[in-house]
């Protein structure tokens, strides 16, 4: 572990907070080399992201290389010891194929839906105000 990793992540979306809180507290308690990034408070030109595209997917960083996806979580994963295993895992061909599949067609989709409507409702109820 020698360069540190960064999670660009979605922290208004309660799915992903969930999940990255939980990764944050094995993070800190072991001292690791990851930092999680909340794709709402910065300005993402330096990952070469948009809000909007890295809202639909989980992104990681290490060594100059961009990973998403399962491959994201399989970086996440692998700097992780308690989580090693699952790296491991969707490197398999059969469960690579299933996990990407799954992530890409299902599960991401309706994560981001969900974040399209949540920012559709913020936007409605800003402009009522104004």
């Amino acid at each position: 572990m020698d360069e540190k990793t960064e999670i660009i992540y979605n922290e208004n979306c309660p799915v992903c907070r969930f999940e990255i809180n939980h990764y944050k507290k094995y993070v800190t308690k072991n001292n690791l080399p990851i930092t999680f990034i909340d794709l709402n408070k910065v300005n993402l030109d330096q990952w070469n992201l948009t809000q909007d595209y890295a809202a639909k997917k989980l992104y990681a960083f290490k060594a100059g290389e961009k990973f998403e996806g399962i491959e994201a979580f399989s970086v996440l994963w692998s700097e992780m010891p308690k989580y090693r295993v699952l790296a491991v895992l969707v490197k398999f061909p059969i469960l690579n194929l299933l996990s990407k599949s799954t992530y890409n067609l299902v599960l991401a989709p309706i994560i981001y839906r969900m974040h399209l409507k949540r920012e559709a409702k913020r936007k409605n109820n800003t402009n009522v105000k104004d």
